[in-house]
């Protein structure tokens, strides 16, 4: 691995490290302030989440939470993309303990179109900046609301 590929994973872990934290320690009335449910808030891609069947959108409950939580915390490009592979991965891993066979394979089909979907209009609703917020930066963010 190049030093700067290792710098990458590295920093993989210690950031969905950090929104897991961030998340866990939020108390239930700041998390729902924050999370807006499985989907966009944002009127550009809430489409796609009319094509997602019921019982999908369900699986993606959990993964949901965190990966708002992330999109409030912000950050660069990089950052994004990490919350990004977070929900993709903890999607695939609810699926993939649940489901076997055809189901299961649909299932990770639906979540991989998901995340496709997140990476092409994911960016509208990202809070861009040149960090991510502290905890009690965001706290004070889910507090404000």
């Amino acid at each position: 691995m190049t030093a700067a590929l290792m710098w990458y994973v590295d920093d993989m872990k210690n950031y969905v490290s950090y929104i897991k934290h961030c998340t866990h320690k939020l108390e239930p009335d700041e998390l729902n302030e924050l999370w807006n449910g499985v989907g966009s808030s944002h009127p550009i891609i809430r489409w796609a989440d009319e094509l997602i069947p019921e019982r999908w959108l369900r699986e993606m409950d959990e993964p949901s939470k965190y990966h708002d939580v992330a999109y409030y915390l912000g950050g660069t490009e990089a950052h994004r993309k990490i919350a990004d592979l977070l929900f993709r991965n903890m999607c695939l891993t609810r699926v993939r303990h649940r489901y076997s066979g055809l189901e299961r394979k649909k299932g990770e089909l639906v979540m991989y179109i998901a995340y496709c979907v997140l990476r092409a209009g994911g960016g509208c609703s990202f809070e861009y900046r040149d960090e991510p917020l502290t905890l009690e930066q965001l706290k004070e963010l889910a507090n404000s609301k």
